[in-house]
């Protein structure tokens, strides 16, 4: 705009202003007053005066003014023009959606109505002119008897003088409050030419136009979001009025330009709301200096406006949270291994009646296994008569006492012939039971006999059926194979049986028990399943291999969470974490829950920082007195499944707090190679695509490895040392007050209003 005729007070002071007919304390009663003059013009005027928003009337159809209905009377002309506002207004920012109006003849012949280029139009430029939207702005002009009246913008304006005189007498619709802009312009697009018009307001359309000024007006650059100053400028015919009513409205000093027709105004950053100055709100941008402190090599955070503001500060961990934690073995302790379920394939054949200590069989005659223990023909009742398969048995049902009966369940197979290969089932009648005693799965290890040949594949494809029926699919799948012969030469292989086991993540344990064992078979089975295979000359020995077994199963590599503390230090005052939900069985130390127990809900700080207040985390390890397993399981790369461990009780005396030196702080900008270039355990999420989610929308880390963060976010990484195979850390994300891009102040609201017009 051209800055000429600096203010209007050099016009005519024949004009009566707004001020001089009405004092500012009245003004407000006057608006109400002076849009009394039908039924809806209370509503009109509440609109007016309350609502912050621009609000354009845009008019298409064959004649003009729809929803309303006026009655212009010839001898009352400003009462007929107000009459006109307070239906124009009630359509445009009531609820009325139609109305009609009627004109008399001689009125209809009276009445010019301005629009499209012919019109004028409302300008709104933030910043200079950073961003700008153009409202158009129609105007009715009545002539009566040498006195013209005019509507436009829902004012009233009297024009004399041949327009050189332009007096207000009712104010239009454009307010300042509070610094905010409220604006309402009427764009009419044809003229009246009849007596009668019927007017239907377009909701939809009026929506969508409304959202796309608002989009142009404030998202066109971030700089407009929290403006620095905002001009109004009014181009019109009536423009000398309208630069009287800018000045009384915004106490603010209006030009104008006579060759443009244009009177404006400019709020300074004084006259905006206080959500706009980014010195007093509580927007943050931690990469300036001049109001925030990152110290990098502490750990910590200031922001100081020097305003005395104060700030909500958030912190919460990235992806999966903690990452503290080792793959361990744990020996034999029931409580930290998966449960298993255990099948005995034990060789029935007649060789396993042999007693090695005396150096000769048992009985005269093979045993029939099919007429059960209760007929062993020809047995001798020498008591000190020990056979393999009584020692086989002790053997047995000393591995079943490390067994836990409120985990692990077992079954038995004999085989020898293949005729007489059978499932040895629990006096129950069961083939896999949790129960260990006489009347289960003791009581199947003491119901095999001897007699008959080797065939030792026939024992395993049972034993592969008892798994498919009856295994634990959460547990380990295991088979302890003893045999002190040689296979039958008509027996099918046994390494196809194990073939099956291996694919079904079975594992065969495999025992050679004296000197006749096919030792190089044995092996070859518990190699194709992953097993292990012993050797037991004697019985001592039987009894040693019995232990190892159960504890090579029971010696399970697990996944162990340190137990890790978290509090926040801010202006001298402690926060503790806050979970999102049931947090009673987390363990504590000194009242602080372990935020890396991983069947925690999320956790989360919450706190207020006042302006000049450093924001710290400190982060502490303990030892654990005692781990549960928890449900959760992983697969390593071999498909391995391990199960994770928590810990359900703390050693408090071993704290140790994780040093400034160990800590990162990473901003907008900062090169993230030093974070996501490191590796991570394979059961932690990788560092990359799962914590920072690089190549999605929405990704904290773009292509080139550089962190995108908001202006008031920050990633902070604790380093814990490391397992053996990646760091151990936590990575968590700092926000502090509210980001540049997301803070938009409330000094224009669109609002626009569209309505057709038929005659």
């Amino acid at each position: 705009m051209n800055d000429q005729s600096a203010s209007t007070n050099a016009d005519e002071s024949a004009e009566t202003t707004l001020s001089e007919r009405f004092p500012a304390a009245r003004r407000s009663e006057w608006r109400r007053e002076t849009r009394a003059a039908s039924e809806t013009v209370g509503t009109a005027l509440l609109i007016g005066m309350v609502l912050t928003s621009v609000v354009i009337i845009s008019v298409a159809g064959a004649g003009v003014l729809q929803s309303l209905q006026t009655d212009i009377d010839q001898e009352e002309t400003e009462v007929g023009v107000r009459e006109v506002d307070s239906r124009l207004s009630s359509l445009a920012g009531g609820g009325a959606t139609s109305a009609e109006l009627s004109f008399s003849q001689e009125s209809v012949q009276s009445v010019t109505v301005k629009n499209g280029s012919a019109g004028g139009a409302v300008h709104v430029s933030l910043n200079g002119g950073t961003c700008n939207v153009t409202l158009p702005m129609s105007s009715i002009r009545y002539d009566e008897r040498g006195q013209t009246t005019v509507y436009e913008g829902g004012g009233i304006f009297r024009v004399s003088d041949g327009g050189l005189g332009v007096a207000v007498v009712s104010p239009p619709d454009i307010t300042v409050e509070e610094g905010t802009v409220d604006i309402t312009t009427l764009n009419l697009t044809s003229g009246v030419g009849s007596d009668r018009a019927t007017v239907t307001k377009r909701g939809a359309f009026s929506a969508t136009q409304s959202a796309e000024f608002e989009y142009e007006l404030f998202n066109s650059a971030d700089e407009c979001r929290r403006p620095d100053n905002a001009t109004i400028a009014v181009t019109s015919d009536y423009y000398r009025g309208w630069a009287k009513y800018l000045e009384q409205e915004t106490g603010t000093t209006a030009t104008v330009d006579p060759a443009t027709s244009t009177a404006e105004v400019t709020l300074s950053s004084a006259a905006l709301p206080e959500s706009t100055n980014d010195s007093l709100n509580a927007v943050v941008n931690l990469s300036d200096p001049s109001i925030a402190t990152v110290d990098r090599a502490q750990g910590t955070i200031e922001v100081d406006k020097n305003v005395s503001n104060q700030y909500t500060a958030t912190a919460r961990p990235l992806a999966e949270g903690v990452q503290v934690s080792s793959v361990k073995k744990f020996e034999t302790n029931v409580a930290y291994r998966r449960p298993i379920t255990v099948v005995f394939v034990f060789d029935e054949s007649g060789s396993m009646n042999y007693d090695d200590d005396r150096g000769r069989y048992c009985t005269e005659s093979y045993l029939n296994p099919i007429n059960g223990p209760g007929n062993r023909w020809g047995q001798t009742n020498d008591p000190a008569c020990t056979t393999r398969m009584d020692r086989a048995q002790d053997a047995a049902k000393a591995f079943v006492s490390l067994m836990n009966e409120s985990r692990d369940r077992g079954g038995v197979v004999g085989f020898s012939s293949s005729e007489y290969t059978r499932y040895v089932t629990t006096p129950n009648g069961q083939y896999v039971t949790d129960e260990f005693g006489a009347t289960g799965l003791n009581g199947s290890i003491d119901q095999l006999v001897t007699g008959g040949g080797t065939e030792s594949a026939t024992g395993l494809r049972r034993a592969n059926v008892v798994h498919d029926l009856k295994g634990e699919s959460a547990g380990q799948r295991i088979v302890i194979l003893l045999s002190d012969g040689q296979d039958d030469s008509t027996a099918p292989d046994p390494l196809d049986e194990a073939e099956i086991a291996a694919e079904n993540d079975i594992t065969i344990h495999t025992v050679g028990f004296g000197d006749g064992a096919d030792n190089a078979t044995l092996e070859s089975i518990a190699d194709e399943t992953g097993g292990t295979y012993s050797y037991a000359a004697t019985d001592d020995d039987l009894d040693d291999v019995f232990t190892e077994v159960f504890a090579t199963i029971a010696e399970t590599d697990v996944i162990v969470n340190e137990p890790v503390t978290l509090d926040a230090g801010v202006g001298g005052k402690v926060f503790r974490p806050s979970l999102g939900g049931n947090a009673d069985y987390v363990a504590t130390a000194g009242g602080n829950v372990n935020v890396n127990d991983p069947t925690a809900p999320e956790f989360r700080f919450s706190m207020t920082a006042d302006d000049g207040n450093i924001v710290e985390m400190n982060a502490t390890t303990y030892d654990c007195e005692e781990y549960e397993v928890t449900g959760i399981v992983r697969e390593n790369e071999t498909s391995e499944d391990l199960v994770e461990l928590r810990c359900a009780e703390i050693d408090e005396s071993s704290a140790t707090t994780i040093p400034p030196s160990n800590v990162s702080v990473y901003l907008d900008g900062d090169d993230a190679g030093p974070v996501i270039n490191e590796s991570s355990a394979w059961w932690d999420g990788d560092i990359r695509n799962d914590t920072f989610a690089q190549g999605d929308s929405d990704a904290l880390v773009d292509a080139t490895d550089t962190f995108t963060l908001a202006s008031n976010q920050a990633v902070v990484v604790f380093e814990f040392g490391a397992n053996d195979r990646a760091p151990k850390r936590l990575v968590m994300m700092y926000e502090i007050g509210i980001s540049e891009d997301t803070a938009t102040a409330n000094v224009v609201n669109i609002d626009v209003t569209t309505a057709d017009v038929d005659e």
